[in-house]
């Protein structure tokens, strides 16, 4: 725990080594909450094959994530937590891509209660 799930858009994913990106997400987010072993996150990649937005005939390449945290956090950690992961993230695409593209974040708060993990 903490779950980090990245959906990009199929032109995205050439451009980076997502494997090394997504381990590096994980480290990234454990340094930013002393509570987060970072051997604890599992981060995932959804590669979209079709996208749209909005409803001009172009459109743009985006990242969205989904950062799934157990309940107890402040609105403020969360706040610095799902800014510290966009930004790292569009911060390393940005260097490799160059046309427009945006970027998403949303926190998904989990209840302690139900979540459960078997080893």
């Amino acid at each position: 725990m903490p779950h980090i799930s990245v959906t990009l858009t199929k032109n995205l994913h050439p451009i980076a080594n997502w494997t090394v990106l997504l381990r590096d997400l994980n480290l990234h987010l454990s340094i930013q909450d002393p509570n987060i072993n970072e051997k604890d996150c599992k981060a995932r990649l959804i590669v979209t094959d079709a996208h749209h937005l909005g409803t001009d005939a172009t459109t743009i390449d985006y990242i969205h994530i989904e950062l799934h945290l157990l309940s107890g956090r402040s609105i403020e950690l969360k706040t610095q937590l799902a800014n510290a992961v966009s930004q790292f993230l569009f911060e390393k695409i940005q260097a490799n891509f160059n046309q427009k593209f945006e970027l998403t974040c949303n926190i998904i708060e989990m209840q302690r209660e139900t979540y459960i993990k078997l080893k």
